[in-house]
This record gives structure tokens, C-alpha cells and sequence, in this order.
């Protein structure tokens, strides 16, 4: 059998089981994803899965470019303690974070 191009993979479909404001983060399995405009329950939709993006967090710790980032989907913020029991990995730093940040910049779904 042969392999058949689908789409690019910037993106992936999805359906909602509720209502999802714009910027919200969805946990599939390992993959994380970010809604880029709302989502209504039951409609087909997208997912971000590549890019950039700020994640919210909180104040305090210091991060360099390269390190690892999860998502802590309980807390709704980014962490980087991933022996946090649910947490999902979601990237890399792609901006040095200062311990007076409280957002970090992510690029989603880098490789290990």
C-alpha cells in the first residue's frame, strides 16, 4: 500500500465535545494543540499543532532557549516540571524566561 498526502500538518482536524474560546489547549494523547479561533461544540475545527506561542505561567522560575515546557491542563498554565502527575509535554522555550515572566514563549511540539 502506498502513503497518501493528507494535508500539511501545521494543523490537524477536530471536534470539540464543548465550546472553545480562541487560544485554548487541547490534550490528545502526546499532542498538544491550540485553538486559533473558537470552536463550537460537535463542529469540525482545527487544531495548531507547529508555531510559536506565549503560555501562561507563573512568575518564578528562570528557563533557557531549548528547554523543555509542559502543559499542566488541571492548573491552565505551562510548567517546567514534568514529574507533574498530568502534565503533557508541549515544547521548547523559544525565549529565554526571566523570573519575572508570566508568560513563556513555546515552540509547540518540538522534537524531543
Amino acid at each position: 500500500m502506498t502513503v497518501i498526502y493528507i494535508q500539511d500538518g501545521d494543523a490537524i482536524d477536530f471536534v470539540s465535545t464543548t465550546n472553545l474560546p480562541a487560544g485554548s489547549v487541547v490534550v490528545q494523547g502526546h499532542l498538544v494543540g491550540v485553538t486559533t479561533r473558537p470552536l463550537v461544540a460537535a463542529d469540525p475545527g482545527a487544531l495548531q499543532v507547529e508555531g510559536v506561542y506565549d503560555f501562561p505561567i507563573t512568575a518564578g522560575p528562570t528557563a533557557g532557549i531549548g528547554d523543555q515546557v509542559f502543559w499542566d491542563p488541571v492548573a491552565g498554565l505551562a510548567t517546567l516540571d514534568g514529574t507533574v502527575t498530568g502534565v503533557a509535554y508541549c515544547g521548547v522555550v523559544a525565549r529565554p524566561l526571566a523570573v519575572t515572566d508570566t508568560v513563556i514563549r513555546v515552540l509547540l511540539n518540538h522534537p524531543r
